[in-house]
């Protein structure tokens, strides 16, 4: 069985200035053409890698965060209102 790839052309149109701005500086930090930059965000978004990312982040982040304790205020309010 022979593999065969397909290159396949793609033209975006109507991107705005500001977008093309910002995907070039994004190249640039990563040290990457804004032609290959496009290619890495086209294949990240079709992975769903960034989405598997952010939700492990998110979890890390939470798992590290103490319980929040919502009753903390509340003895200081009594304390304050019966001061009176």
């Amino acid at each position: 069985m022979i593999a065969v790839e397909l290159a396949v052309n793609v033209s975006v149109r109507n991107l705005d200035d500001e977008t093309i701005a910002r995907i070039r500086r994004r190249a640039a930090r990563n040290g990457r053409s804004t032609e290959a930059e496009i290619r890495h965000i086209l294949m990240q978004a079709a992975s769903g890698e960034d989405d598997a990312d952010w939700r492990a982040l998110a979890l890390r982040v939470q798992s590290l965060s103490a319980p929040l304790d919502r009753d903390l205020t509340t003895p200081m309010i009594r304390e304050d209102r019966d001061a009176d």
